[in-house]
C-alpha cells in the first residue's frame, strides 16, 4: 500500500509540475512574438526601430522587478492562484494585441497599446518559472529539482523556437492579426485546462491568512540578504545574455549584415542557439544529479560560452554551417545556467524557496534591460536604417563575452552543499 500511495503521489507530482511547464512554454512564446512582428510593425504601421525596441523591453519592464515579490507571494498564497492569475493577465495583455489592430489604424494608438499589452503579458509571466520550481519542490523529491529545472528551460525553449517558426507559417496563411487571435485562444484552453487540475500539495503548503504582507516583505528581506543569491543572479544573468539580446532578436541581422548570410537561413541559424538550449539544459540537470558539483559545471560552461560568442562576434564566416554550429554550441554551453536555480534552491530554506529562485530569475532578466543600449549603438555605427555594420555589432555585442568572463571569474565564489552532508557548504 505505501509503494503504491508512493507512487500515486509522484505521478500526480510530475503531471502537476507538466502543467506549469505548459505555462511557461506558453509565455516563452509570447516572449519572442516580437521578434517575428518586426516588419509588420515598420511596414504596416510604420513605428521606429526605437519604438519596437522600446515594446519589447515594455516585457522586461514587468517582469524583472515583480521577481523580487511573486516568489514570496507564492511562498504565502500557493501555485494555485498565483497560476491561474498569471495565465489570466497573459490572455488580457494577448487580447490587447490582437484587438489595437482591428480597432485603430494609427501609429501612435498602436505603439501605446501593444507597448501596454506587451507590459501585461511580462507582467503574467513573471510567476511562470517560479510556479515550475515552486511546485516541483511541493510534489517531488529534491533529487527531481536540476532535472526539473533544467527540461523546463528546454521546454520553454521549444517555445522560442515555435514562435520563429510556427508563427510565421500561421501568418503566412491566416495574417498577422488572425494569428494573434490564436495564440489567444490557445491561452484561454491553457487556463480551463489549468483550473481543473492544478493544485497545492497541502503537505508542504498552508495559506497564511495573518499578518502576509509581513512574511512577504520578510522573506524577501531575508533572501536578498544572502550574498549567494547575488552571486548566482550575476551567474545566471551573464550566461542568458546570448539568448536575451542576441538571438531573440539581433542575432538575424547580425548574421545578414556581417556574415553576409541571406534572411531565411540567417534565422535558422539563430534559432540553433535555442537547440543548443534543449539538448545542453536536460544532460546538464543528469551530470548535476550525477555528480553533484554544480560549481565546477558553472565554471568551465561560462568560460565555453564567452569563447564561443567571442569567437562569433570577431571571427564572422560566411560558411551557414560553421555559423550554426558556432550558434548550437554557444547554446548549449549557456545551458548550464539552469543550474544557478539548483544553487539557489541549495541557499535558502523551504520556506522561502519561491522568492529564493524568484529574486534569482530577477537578477538573470535584467540582462533584457540592455536592449535599448544595444539598439541604440547599432544606429550610431549604421550605415543606413537598414544595414548595420561589423563595428557597431562587436561595440554593442562585447558587452556578452565580457560578462561571461567575469562570470567565470565570479563562480570561484559559489558555494554548494557537500554530497557527504546536505547541511554542509563547501
Amino acid at each position: 500500500m505505501l509503494m503504491i500511495h508512493f507512487y500515486k503521489k509522484h505521478t500526480l507530482g510530475f503531471l502537476m509540475v507538466a502543467l506549469a511547464i505548459a505555462f511557461y512554454t506558453y509565455e516563452y512564446f509570447l516572449r519572442v512574438v516580437p521578434s517575428v512582428m518586426i516588419d509588420f510593425y515598420k511596414n504596416e504601421h510604420g513605428l521606429s526601430d526605437a519604438k519596437i525596441s522600446i515594446l519589447a523591453t515594455a516585457y522586461f519592464l514587468a517582469y524583472t522587478p515583480l521577481q523580487l515579490i511573486v516568489g514570496a507571494i507564492a511562498d504565502i498564497f500557493g501555485v494555485r492562484k498565483l497560476l491561474l492569475f498569471s495565465i489570466f493577465i497573459c490572455i488580457l495583455g494577448s487580447l490587447l494585441n490582437a484587438s489595437c489592430f482591428e480597432f485603430s489604424e494609427n501609429e501612435n494608438a498602436v505603439y501605446y497599446i501593444s507597448t501596454v499589452g506587451r507590459f501585461l503579458i511580462g507582467f503574467g509571466s513573471a510567476f511562470a518559472f517560479v510556479a515550475v520550481l515552486k511546485t516541483a519542490r511541493e510534489w517531488l523529491p529534491n533529487r527531481y529539482f536540476p532535472i526539473v529545472s533544467g527540461m523546463t528551460t528546454s521546454v520553454g525553449m521549444l517555445g522560442a523556437i515555435s514562435a520563429q517558426t510556427l508563427l510565421p507559417l500561421m501568418i503566412v496563411y491566416s495574417g498577422y492579426i488572425n494569428a494573434l487571435w490564436v495564440m489567444l485562444l490557445a491561452g484561454i484552453l491553457l487556463y480551463l485546462v489549468t483550473y481543473r487540475h492544478i493544485a497545492d500539495n497541502q503537505e508542504h503548503f498552508q495559506a497564511v491568512k495573518d499578518h502576509q504582507i509581513r512574511e512577504l516583505f520578510k522573506a524577501l528581506f531575508y533572501v536578498i540578504s544572502i550574498p549567494q543569491i547575488w552571486v548566482t543572479g550575476f551567474i545566471g544573468a551573464a550566461m542568458f545574455m546570448p539568448t536575451v539580446i542576441f538571438s531573440d532578436l539581433w542575432a538575424p541581422k547580425f548574421f545578414e549584415d556581417v556574415n553576409h548570410i541571406v534572411h531565411p537561413v540567417s534565422g535558422v541559424i539563430s534559432s540553433l542557439l535555442y537547440w543548443g538550449w534543449i539538448a545542453g539544459s536536460p544532460f546538464v540537470g543528469l551530470l548535476s544529479s550525477y555528480m553533484g558539483k554544480n560549481r565546477i559545471i558553472l565554471q568551465c560552461s561560462s568560460l565555453l560560452a564567452a569563447i564561443a560568442i567571442f569567437s562569433i562576434i570577431y571571427f564572422p564566416t560566411s560558411d551557414p554551417i560553421i555559423a550554426g554550429m558556432m550558434m548550437f554550441l554557444l547554446g548549449l554551453f549557456c545551458s548550464s545556467q539552469v543550474l544557478v536555480f539548483a544553487v539557489a534552491n541549495d541557499n535558502v530554506p523551504e520556506r522561502y524557496l519561491a522568492t529564493g529562485v524568484a529574486v534569482t530569475n530577477m537578477l538573470v532578466m535584467c540582462s533584457g534591460f540592455l536592449l535599448p543600449y544595444i539598439g541604440s549603438l547599432l544606429e550610431q555605427y549604421a550605415y543606413n536604417q537598414a544595414i548595420f555594420n561589423a563595428d557597431g555589432f562587436r561595440q554593442a555585442l562585447m558587452v556578452m563575452p565580457a560578462s561571461l568572463f567575469l562570470a567565470f571569474l565570479i563562480s570561484f565564489l559559489l558555494k554548494e552543499k557537500s554530497a557527504e552532508d546536505d547541511g554542509q557548504y563547501k
